[in-house]
C-alpha cells in the first residue's frame, strides 16, 4: 500500500494500482488507471465539499467516474469475448 497526496488529499493505492501507473502496460493498467484517475476526483471533490461545504463539484465528478467506468466496463467485456473466441 502506498499513500499519495494530491494536494490536501490522500489516496490510499494498492501495489498493483501503484504498478499500472510505474511500470505495467496494457489494457488491464489502462483500466486500472482509469479508476484510479475517477476514484482520485471523487476523493479529491468530497474532502473539497467537507471543507467548504460546496458540493457542486461532486455531480462532475460523479458524472466523470461514471464515464470512466463504462469505457472500462466495456474495454473488459470486449477483452473477455477475445479470450473466449481464442479457447473455442
Amino acid at each position: 500500500m502506498t499513500t499519495v497526496k494530491l494536494g490536501a488529499v490522500r489516496l490510499l493505492m494498492s501495489s498493483w494500482e501503484v504498478a499500472a501507473f510505474v511500470s505495467e502496460d496494457g489494457p488491464a493498467a489502462e483500466d486500472l488507471r482509469r479508476a484510479v484517475v475517477a476514484r482520485a476526483l471523487l476523493t479529491s471533490n468530497l474532502e473539497h465539499a467537507k471543507e467548504t461545504g460546496n458540493a457542486t463539484g461532486i455531480d462532475r465528478a460523479l458524472a466523470i467516474a461514471r464515464v470512466k467506468r463504462r469505457v472500462c466496463k466495456s474495454a473488459w467485456k470486449r477483452r473477455s469475448r477475445r479470450r473466449t473466441r481464442k479457447r473455442r
